[in-house]
C-alpha cells in the first residue's frame, strides 16, 4: 500500500549526487516545479535543513494537501507558489487528472489520480494508464521562470526537480538568462507523446545540451523516465566513480 509516509522515509532518487555536489549545511536555492502534495519538499528540506525551497503547484485541491502537509511535517523553509510556469505570463487551461488502477482505491494517505495534470492536453496517456481520468479543466494562474526569480529574489538555482507532465521546454524557455545559473536540473522526461504537443527524449536533450548541460543520469525507457542535466559551469569533470550510481538508476 502506497502511502505519504512510506514515501517520505525513501531518500530522493538523485540522494546520491546531490550528496556529492552539496553539503548538508549548504544554504541551497531549490525549486520544485510541479509540486502536487509537496512530498519531494519535505524530502530536499530534511537532507539540506538551510535550503530555500519553493514549491510549484497551481492545482488549488494539491495545494491545501501542501499546506496540510506543512504544518504536520514543519517544514519552514518550504514556500508554497500556487501557481503553473511556463513561457508566459498570465492565466492558461489546466487539465485536472484523478482516478486510480484497479484495485487501489485512493485514501486520504494517498491520492493515486492526483499526479498527471498538466498545462497540456492529454493524448496518449490512456494507452499507458488506462485507468486516469480528465474530466475537469480549470484556468490557473501563469508565470515564467524568471520572472519568479525577481519577485522572490532568486539570484542562482542550485537543483530544479520538475514533474511537469510535457511542460517542461515550457517552464525552461520562460527562464530566459536565468538558466545559466541554474547547477541541476532532475525533471521527467517522456519518449512517447503522453500529452499534445510536449516536447519527447530528443528534443529536450538537444535544448538542454544547446544551453550547456550535461546529462548524468537517463532512466528514459519505452514510455517515460527521469534524466538529471548538469550544468557544465558547474561541473565538467570526470564521470570516473559515477558508473555503479548510474546502474543503480536504472532499475527505478
Amino acid at each position: 500500500m502506497d502511502s505519504i509516509q512510506k514515501y517520505l522515509n525513501k531518500p530522493p532518487k538523485i540522494a546520491r549526487f546531490l550528496r556529492r555536489f552539496f553539503s548538508r549545511e549548504d544554504e541551497l536555492v531549490i525549486l520544485d516545479i510541479g509540486a502536487c502534495e509537496a512530498l519531494d519538499s519535505i524530502k530536499y528540506s530534511e537532507m539540506f535543513p538551510k535550503a530555500r525551497v519553493l514549491a510549484f503547484e497551481p492545482l488549488p485541491a494539491n495545494v491545501e494537501k501542501i499546506r496540510s502537509n506543512l504544518v504536520k511535517y514543519g517544514h519552514e523553509n518550504i514556500v508554497v507558489i500556487p501557481e503553473a510556469l511556463s513561457e508566459t505570463q498570465g492565466r492558461a487551461t489546466f487539465f485536472c487528472s484523478s482516478g486510480h488502477p484497479v484495485g487501489k482505491a485512493n485514501s486520504l494517505d494517498w491520492d493515486y489520480g492526483n499526479k498527471s495534470s498538466s498545462l497540456l492536453a492529454p493524448l496518449g496517456t490512456k494507452r499507458t494508464h488506462p485507468w486516469l481520468k480528465f474530466d475537469e479543466e480549470i484556468v490557473v494562474p501563469v508565470n515564467t521562470l524568471k520572472n519568479v526569480c525577481m519577485q522572490h529574489n532568486v539570484d542562482s538555482i542550485d537543483l530544479i526537480h520538475m514533474d511537469v507532465q510535457g511542460g517542461e521546454l515550457m517552464v525552461l524557455k520562460g527562464a530566459g538568462d536565468v538558466i545559466e545559473r541554474i547547477k541541476l536540473i532532475w525533471m521527467e522526461v517522456e519518449a512517447i507523446e503522453l500529452y499534445e504537443g510536449q516536447p519527447l527524449k530528443s528534443e529536450v536533450g538537444g535544448f538542454m545540451r544547446a544551453h550547456g548541460f550535461n546529462l548524468l543520469v537517463d532512466t528514459v525507457g519505452r514510455v517515460s523516465g527521469d534524466q538529471l542535466w548538469v550544468s557544465r559551469s558547474f561541473y565538467d569533470g570526470p564521470r570516473s566513480g559515477l558508473r555503479g550510481v548510474l546502474e543503480r538508476f536504472r532499475g527505478l
